[in-house]
């Protein structure tokens, strides 16, 4: 008799997983997915329409004798306009350098200025701006 018993519970226990697993699968397909909201689903997300090309200038140094990265430049077009942009710099070992707090995009370029000796331009492996908005 008793073998019956934890045959029924294990019966039990395995049909409430079950349950809650397909409550929680069925909540997550409810949320949203497109350009704008990310949630849990299977909806395409079209590509943006705001693609910064993003790129950065060098100096030579002559103390360190080494090219420093001294501007970050974000071209954008009318598609970006009133969005908040931030750049970084990143390398092998992570982040180099970020612009901080984001600012407002006007038509036009977006430019940020960095200090001589703070980023060396061989660490640099990427170069990329986040558009939010």
């Amino acid at each position: 008799m008793k073998r019956t018993s934890s045959a029924k519970k294990l019966i039990v226990a395995g049909l409430a997983a079950a349950t809650v697993a397909g409550a929680a699968f069925a909540f997550a397909n409810t949320l949203t997915v497109n350009s704008t909201t990310l949630g849990s689903g299977t909806d395409p997300v079209a590509s943006p329409a705001c693609s910064p090309d993003v790129s950065y200038e060098t100096t030579w140094n002559t103390t360190t004798a080494k090219f420093d990265v001294t501007k970050v430049t974000a071209d954008t077009d009318a598609a970006c306009d009133g969005k908040q942009i931030q750049a970084a710099l990143t390398g092998s070992s992570g982040s180099l350098w970020s612009s901080g707090a984001a600012e407002t995009i006007a038509s036009g370029t977006t430019f940020w200025t960095i200090d001589a000796d703070m980023v060396n331009a061989t660490d640099v492996t990427n170069a990329y701006a986040t558009v939010t908005g």
